[in-house]
């Protein structure tokens, strides 16, 4: 199953990989270049996630660019920056006009960064657009901002740059207490809206963990709307965005969400959204990817027919009779 698949990472993971804790990270700082530089040691993989402007910029497009081509990798999908200190009260959804067309401006050169690198992706994760407290906002505005900066954004990609498309990562929580581009319903929801074929989703399927969302569902649901675009892997506890790498914890659900990929033929990028914060990053990523694969292997053995009957019927324990067949032989 999933033969048309391809590796990509986030170039975070290269990273220190910081936290509150330790604001300077667990690992010795480095050059994006040599960020990916290591990424190619990585086995299987094809690509990068890039972030614009932090990374990846006019002032350095050449030189990427040519690490790439060194290191015999390109750029999965270009992500936007949005969620740094100048936007701590929102992006797309800031009480402050100028930071909003700043924001919508930032998208734009992201999506035009993709274009450069004959990249078909670009990414919005809008993590400082939501709220904490109640009262805190007015709903109305927060939603009409926000919808108004993806159909801006989208209308730009349409026409500069017709074959990137946008896709919009979503997440409960965090930074935000409650964010804006929560859940799968709610992108679907955005995008049939707005009604443009480049706007979708990236599903991250440690999102949906801890969104409370089956990742397995969300797969299917976003792909009835065709609006999965990309592709995130990782593991976590269900409380919190762990980031560990991919069936770590979560085998079932895992095996179960690769199943559901292969069922809607997805043939995009895997995009792995971890932080190995103290493993050797290269052997996370490794780890990752095995994962996905040996699951993706596993599920060639499933008794399908004997599966759909049970499913037919909603039999859980039929179903998992098919599921010991091919993991405890």
């Amino acid at each position: 199953m999933l033969k048309k698949v391809r590796f990509s990472a986030g170039i975070w993971a290269f990273t220190p990989c910081a936290d509150r804790f330790e604001p300077k990270g667990y690992k010795e700082p480095s050059t994006v270049p040599d960020q990916i530089r290591t990424a190619k040691n990585v086995k299987d993989l094809e690509g990068v996630i890039l972030q614009y402007p932090t990374g990846l910029n006019e002032s350095n497009l050449d030189e990427i660019r040519s690490v790439l081509k060194e290191s015999k990798l390109v750029a999965s999908q270009v992500d936007a920056n949005l969620f740094s200190r100048r936007f701590a009260n929102g992006s797309f959804t800031s009480p402050d006009e100028k930071i909003r067309k700043e924001a919508i401006e930032i998208a734009k050169s992201t999506v035009n960064m993709a274009k450069e690198l004959n990249c078909n992706y670009a990414g919005l994760w809008l993590g400082q657009d939501g709220y904490d407290y109640p009262f805190q906002v007015n709903y109305k505005d927060l939603w009409e901002r926000e919808i108004n900066g993806f159909r801006e954004v989208a209308l730009y990609a349409q026409e500069k740059a017709p074959n990137v498309k946008i896709c919009i990562e979503y997440k409960l929580k965090e930074p935000r207490c409650y964010m804006t581009m929560a859940d799968a319903g709610k992108t679907v929801a955005i995008c049939q809206e707005i009604g443009l074929p480049n706007l979708g989703a990236t599903i991250d399927f440690g999102h949906c963990l801890f969104g409370q969302e089956n990742p397995a569902e969300s797969v299917v649901f976003l792909h009835r709307y065709n609006r999965l675009f990309a592709v995130h892997i990782n593991d976590n506890y269900a409380y919190w965005d762990d980031d560990l790498f991919f069936g770590s914890l979560h085998m079932l659900q895992a095996l179960e969400f690769v199943y559901s990929l292969a069922k809607v033929k997805y043939e995009g990028w895997i995009g792995l959204d971890i932080f190995p914060y103290r493993e050797d990053v290269v052997q996370a990523c490794n780890m990752s990817i095995q994962n996905f694969k040996a699951m993706a292997k596993l599920l060639d053995k499933l008794p399908e027919r004997d599966l759909g009957r049970a499913q037919s019927k909603h039999d859980a324990v039929e179903a998992f009779k098919c599921l010991r067949e091919i993991i405890f032989k």
